[in-house]
């Protein structure tokens, strides 16, 4: 079981380049992947995305790369960007000279700055870059892995707790059965001593007591809860990524705590009933979280 948060960082510095992996994780019903790449590994940026979801089910998950070149970088000027520029300065000069009286001289490192002038012969893919940096995301997803399985197991622990009190509170349910019976039998002579009705035959009170009996049993809901229970386990043990049929189980769980709060009459029940309610929500709270 793994939690969809975590984090991981990586740097790593050589002659050539410097770079910086960042992974974040929160919490999402799909994955959703968000990379940020610099343009020499753009083209690349499926080859994350599947480097990712091979290893992430769930989850908004953030990859940030940020790469510095040491060496020095092939750049050549563009002269007829650079004269059209020129053009343009001598004539924006003499208009203020004309207007102004005044002109200012112009920097070469600001028509350096205008757009087009410098231009860089790097090729588009640098798949020498790419080579040097997957190993590294591998090892950033490697760490995320990790911090992710500690909140898991960490989580795991807290959801457990909150199973056997619902296992608990399911057994307390199963030993109040025999009272039931009894219950009813005990309303019906209530309620018959409240209208005043004289001379009612204990067979008919046995024959109602049957009717509500049929009517109020939860024996099915309790067996059909205990197989909820085993396949939780199961799923919660066995599961890489159990988040979705956990989910799935605990409404499964929550259908039958409510047939069992709407067809027991017994005070204790309800109680028990309310203490499972709680559980659960409890448990669905902590499962938003899980892969």
């Amino acid at each position: 079981m793994k939690s969809m948060t975590g984090y991981a960082a990586i740097e790593q510095d050589t002659d050539n380049a410097q770079a910086a992996i960042e992974i974040k994780g929160y919490n999402s019903r799909y994955l959703d992947l968000s990379i940020v790449l610099p343009p020499a590994l753009v083209p690349f940026e499926n080859d994350a995305r599947r480097i990712i979801s091979e290893r992430c089910r769930r989850g908004k998950i953030d990859l940030s790369v940020r790469l510095r070149e040491k060496r020095a970088v092939p750049v050549t000027l563009n002269y007829a960007a650079l004269d059209t520029y020129i053009a343009l300065c001598a004539e924006t000069a003499q208009r203020m000279e004309g207007a102004l009286g005044t002109a200012r001289a112009v920097n070469p490192f600001d028509l350096l700055r205008c757009e087009g002038v410098l231009e860089c012969k790097r090729p588009a893919a640098r798949e020498d870059l790419w080579l040097w940096i997957k190993p590294l995301i591998n090892e950033a997803l490697d760490r995320f892995d990790s911090e992710r399985e500690r909140e898991g197991i960490h989580t795991a622990a807290v959801i457990n707790g909150f199973v056997q009190e619902i296992e608990a509170a399911h057994q307390m349910i199963r030993a109040c059965l025999p009272y039931v019976e009894e219950h009813i039998i005990t309303s019906i002579r209530k309620r018959i001593k409240e209208l005043g009705i004289e001379g009612i035959d204990e067979s008919r009170i046995c024959a109602e007591t049957a009717l509500l009996l049929m009517k109020w049993t939860i024996a099915e809901e309790l067996s059909r809860l205990e197989g909820h229970f085993a396949e939780f386990h199961t799923t919660a043990e066995r599961t890489t990524s159990p988040g979705k049929k956990l989910d799935f189980l605990c409404q499964e769980i929550g259908r039958e705590v409510n047939t069992i709060g709407a067809k027991t009459p017994l005070p204790e029940v309800s109680r028990l009933v309310v203490t499972m309610k709680e559980a659960l929500e409890n448990i669905r709270e902590q499962l938003r979280n899980i892969e």
